[in-house]
Parts: C-alpha cells; sequence; structure tokens
C-alpha cells in the first residue's frame, strides 16, 4: 500500500522531469544537428553582409523543418495535454519572459514584416517549461549538452578542417593576429569563432554544475579547449567575470546572498550600458566604437519602438551598411535599442532584473549557478549580442533555457529540502534520498 501511494505520488512529478529533459534536448538538436549536418555535408565558409550565405543541402532543410515541427508538436503536448498534471510557476515570470518577444513581434507585424517559423518557437518553448516548473537538474542535462557541443566543434576542427575551422568565400584560412593556434580559428557547427565563443562562455556555468567528477572535469577540459581555439576574445572576458563572480558568491555568507547575488549577476550589464556611451574611437574593440556610433545614430530616427528586427539586415544591403562581416550591433544594449527602442531595453531589463533576483535567491538556497550564468551572459553581452528573441537562433539553447528554468524553478521547494524540510507527499515516499546540490564544482 506505501509503494503504490509512493508511485501515485511520484509518477506525474518523474513524468514532468522526462518532458523537461525530453524539451531541453530537442530544443538543442533543433540547433545543433542542422548545422552538424551542414558542416559535414555542404559549404562553409565566412559570411559577409550583403552577400549570400551557403545555401543549406536538401538534407539539412528537410532535418531542420522536422525537428521544427518535432519542437512545435512536443510543446503543443505540454500546452494542450500534459497541463492537467503540470504545477505552472505563478504568472509574472511568464510575462515578463514573453513580453520582449510580444513586443518585437507586434512591432514588426505593424511595420508589415511577419515573424519567421522559427522566431514563433521562443514562446511555445518558454510556455511549456512555464507549465512544467523544471527542477534545477534540468540544466544538469543543458551542461552535458553544452559538453557534448564542445566534443563536436573540437573533432569537427581536428577531423574536418576545412569545415570546422574559419574561412573565407574561395576557401581560404583565417588566421592572422587573432588566432591563437597556428591552425587557425575554431568555429565547429558555427560559421564564426566569436558565436562559438559566445555558446561555449554561456554554457561553461551549466558545465560546471555536472554533479560527477570526472565527467565534470573531461567535458570542462573539451570546453576550454574548444573556447580557446575559437580565439574569441570578448568570450574570455565573460568567462573571466563568471570565474571572479562565483569566487564572490562563494565567499559570501548565504544570509547576504539574496542582496549581494543579484548585484553580482547584474554587474557586468553595467559595462554593456556603459561602453558604447564611453567609448569615443572609432577603432576602439576591433572598430566596435564606429559601430556603436552609427547604430546609436540609427536608434535616435525612432528613440521608443526603435526600427525592427531585421534593421541590420535592411541595412546591410544598401551603402550605409557597417561593414562586410558587421550582422549587428555587437552590444546587447545597443541592439536591443535600434531593434525595438527604449521600450524593448526596458521589457528586457525587468526579465533580467527578476531572473537575477530569484537567482539571489537561489544561491542562498545553496544554489549559486544562476547568478554565475548571469554575469557570464552580460560578459558576453558587453562586445556581442546574446539574447535570441526572434533572431541569434544559434545562441537559443544557452540563453532562453536556462532563464526559463531560473525563472520557473520551485525555490522554496529547494529552500524546504535544504533546511530537511519535506513536503507531506515526499514524506509519503519510502527511501527517498535528498538530491544533490547544483553548485559549480560541487558533486
Amino acid at each position: 500500500m506505501v509503494a503504490s501511494q509512493g508511485e501515485a505520488v511520484g509518477g506525474p512529478e518523474k513524468m514532468r522531469d522526462r518532458l523537461v529533459n525530453g524539451l531541453v534536448t530537442l530544443t538543442w538538436l533543433w540547433i545543433v544537428a542542422p548545422r552538424v549536418l551542414q558542416t559535414v555535408t555542404g559549404p562553409k565558409y565566412r559570411s559577409s553582409v550583403g552577400v549570400d550565405a551557403p545555401e543549406n543541402t536538401a538534407s539539412v532543410a528537410l532535418l531542420t523543418t522536422l525537428l521544427t515541427l518535432a519542437l512545435f508538436g512536443f510543446c503543443l503536448l505540454v500546452i494542450l495535454v500534459a497541463y492537467r498534471e503540470a504545477r505552472p510557476a505563478p504568472l509574472g515570470p511568464l510575462i515578463l519572459l514573453l513580453s520582449p518577444w510580444v513586443f518585437l513581434a507586434v512591432r514588426d507585424l505593424y511595420e508589415g514584416s511577419h515573424p519567421s517559423k522559427a522566431s514563433l518557437v521562443y514562446p511555445m518553448v518558454v510556455t511549456a517549461l512555464w507549465l512544467l516548473r523544471p527542477k534545477l537538474s534540468a540544466l544538469v542535462r543543458l551542461g552535458y549538452l553544452v559538453g557534448l557541443a564542445a566534443v563536436i566543434c573540437v573533432v569537427l576542427g581536428a577531423v574536418l578542417p576545412d569545415k570546422g575551422l574559419l574561412r573565407t568565400y574561395d576557401g581560404s584560412l583565417v588566421t592572422g593576429d587573432k588566432a591563437l593556434f597556428n591552425g587557425g580559428i575554431l568555429v565547429g557547427f558555427l560559421t564564426h569563432g566569436n558565436n562559438l565563443g559566445q555558446f561555449l562562455a554561456m554554457g561553461i556555468p551549466l558545465v560546471a554544475t555536472i554533479p560527477r567528477r570526472s565527467h565534470r572535469l573531461v567535458l570542462l577540459g573539451f570546453t576550454g579547449l574548444a573556447l580557446f581555439w575559437s580565439a574569441s576574445r570578448s568570450s574570455f572576458l565573460a568567462v573571466g567575470i563568471a570565474v571572479l563572480v562565483a569566487l564572490a558568491i562563494g565567499l559570501t555568507r548565504p544570509s547576504a546572498r539574496t542582496v549581494v547575488g543579484p548585484v553580482l549577476a547584474l554587474s557586468p550589464f553595467g559595462l554593456v550600458v556603459l561602453m558604447p556611451f564611453v567609448t569615443t574611437d572609432p577603432e576602439a574593440f576591433t572598430n566596435r566604437g564606429s559601430i556603436w556610433a552609427q547604430s546609436l545614430g540609427w536608434w535616435r530616427d525612432s528613440p521608443y519602438v526603435g526600427l525592427g528586427s531585421d534593421w541590420y539586415q535592411v541595412i546591410g544591403h544598401t551603402s550605409d551598411r557597417l561593414a562586410a562581416t558587421v550582422f549587428h550591433g555587437h552590444n546587447q544594449m545597443v541592439q536591443l535599442l535600434v531593434t525595438g527602442g527604449v521600450v524593448l531595453l526596458g521589457l528586457a531589463t525587468l526579465m533580467i532584473v527578476a531572473v537575477a533576483v530569484r537567482s539571489g535567491r537561489l544561491a542562498a538556497a545553496g544554489h549559486p549557478v544562476g547568478v554565475v550564468y548571469l554575469a557570464a551572459l552580460g560578459g558576453t553581452c558587453i562586445l556581442e549580442k546574446s539574447f535570441a528573441f526572434v533572431d541569434n537562433s544559434s545562441m537559443f539553447p544557452v540563453f532562453v533555457l536556462p532563464l526559463a528554468v531560473l525563472a520557473f524553478t520551485d525555490i522554496a521547494r529547494l529552500a524546504d529540502r535544504d533546511a530537511g524540510l519535506e513536503t507531506p507527499s515526499e514524506q509519503a515516499l519510502p527511501g527517498r534520498s535528498q538530491p544533490a546540490h547544483l553548485v559549480p564544482g560541487g558533486s
């Protein structure tokens, strides 16, 4: 009788965990699998603004369509069916995560631009995770997947250097002062070393949550190697910031982490806001000074609602384009202002601040991963764009999934477990073991 009660209680929770892990894995596959297939079977070279990107092969197009349909179907399954067993998070975090996407979509529709099918994945995935209210263990699954992505990239660079390393349109290897290895710059299944560096820098705090020490060290080793090989100096900065924040939060008393945690998590975003306005040299930060000045000039033409999510693609086909290889504002605040104005910047700020506050509460409960992740995210946003609302799909798994997990996980339940408390349903489960702490570097 006791066993049957345990099964009845644990069944829905186990099903939710399986659905969350399946959604995390499928989202990762949706981004990574077509790009790996394109790398192996199709043309691969550095793209330029105004020049057609390498066309996907027929097999890549088919795989992309199938995975998109599968992801939509999985989310619909959760939204339309699994909600009967779901324990959704409060509505506030869902509104905060969806509001930037909704604003951009409505703004673009008003201007006659329809959102792409891929951009519709964002609200579907976020809503599904809100219904499922994932545990922090979902970040461990994502950490394994980020580590696997790093392994794939290293293998591609070593085995298929013609595809795994950065090359120009004519197939010439891109080297120069930036490359840290004589063999070139690793791009793996992506198209530029900076993109790969961002992906890995945002994912390293998640790899660090892997509880098994041997797995964690091996995957951190591969991730570090791939990051170093990518020669992405902005990502090096982001990882350095994340390490400092991890050390600082580790030295902070748990009782003070609810205040110190958000401050540490948000501190890199202060540099994101400050840098474009204090930089006066056009050649600073590899010509980003010029990019920021020109972009802010465009923003002033429509300061409140911006110029649209596709502005950089539109301007790239004109004589006013920034440069041959510049696709965006190379700073997250600049990107938000140009594409969606002050309104979008405000909505994105509310979202990040809310997740930072929750991350501080998680850190007080013994789980600092959110604080460290946000620090890494903010570090990448200083010189690049990392948010993935309606574009920048390559960053989708390491942007949307961690934010959603941090926003929707049940902090009170984690705190109760850390205090040795149990809910009545948990007390009924025989032989229940305490969950492992998701502390970077912990076991």
